[in-house]
């Protein structure tokens, strides 16, 4: 006997039952629709892009719950991939869903549960200008390598930046900061996590001026050509660059002795 909570039921009466003023506050898992999104309509305001697998070995955003969001301001996105994601995947169609929603979406989320090297390649996502965006994240910049889009003209408005790397992928962040050469003087809030490269911090101050909110997680760096005591000075003193700082966040992946945690607050300290 069929589950009475298989997939086509519980869409068939989400479309039935609900209003519109409801379907904006749906939630849409990324493991397939079920009995779950009924209780996380009333707690959240986030639509999940679904991904799925297809005949040929392909992922592809369910075209039918994409018909169904058509009818749908969708505000908050989340695309996501998880480990069952094929090795190959040849183009997602998540461009395709941005490009509908592109006018109305002020909050996007990418992420992924896994190493692009080891599980999966992604054909670079082409992102459509997002002129109501207020909140990037990608937390899996190794997989959504779409920094190339961050910029005024692509998000007028954003005011949040998160860019997060993998633990086993620290290199990584370095490499998508190196890239970035528009400033965006929008952002009030930037979030760094997985830097290893202090060096590229004397531009940040310069392509964010206006940041009030500066978070940042460094990546362990190790080998005798790493200094602490020369390496994390230097890293405090470029926070001072920030023009409109207001609240400062440091987590440290470095082993550093007491002597070293001193001369890092001096730093700090205002002539």
């Amino acid at each position: 006997m069929e589950s009475v909570f298989s997939n086509d039921l519980i869409m068939a009466k989400i479309a039935t039952d609900l209003t519109l003023a409801e379907l904006k506050r749906v939630r849409l898992l990324f493991s397939g629709v079920s009995y779950i999104v009924a209780r996380e309509i009333v707690r959240r305001s986030v639509v999940t892009v679904p991904v799925w697998r297809d005949d040929d070995g392909g992922v592809w955003i369910d075209k039918e719950v994409t018909r169904w969001l058509n009818s749908v301001v969708v505000k908050r996105t989340r695309i996501y991939l998880n480990k069952n994601t094929p090795e190959n995947v040849q183009g997602m169609k998540a461009a395709e869903f941005l490009e509908q929603a592109r006018d109305d979406l002020i909050e996007l989320e990418l992420k992924a549960r896994f190493l692009p090297s080891k599980r999966v390649a992604i054909e670079p996502l082409e992102f459509p200008r997002m002129p109501s965006l207020k909140v990037f994240i990608n937390k899996a910049i190794e997989i959504f390598q779409v920094e190339r889009f961050l910029n005024p003209t692509n998000f007028p408005k954003v005011e949040t930046v998160l860019l997060r790397a993998t633990k086993t992928c620290s290199n990584s962040l370095n490499e998508h900061l190196s890239t970035l050469n528009v400033p965006m003087p929008a952002v009030s809030r930037l979030h760094l996590y997985g830097i290893t490269d202090y060096s590229l911090l004397s531009k940040i101050p310069q392509l964010f001026e206006n940041v009030k909110e500066f978070r940042i997680i460094t990546g362990p760096r190790k080998g005798s050509y790493f200094r602490p005591e020369i390496g994390l000075p230097q890293l405090f003193l470029s926070f001072r660059k920030f023009r409109e700082l207001e609240t400062l966040r440091v987590t440290l992946r470095e082993k550093c002795s007491f002597g070293c945690a001193i001369a890092v607050l001096d730093s700090l300290s205002v002539a």
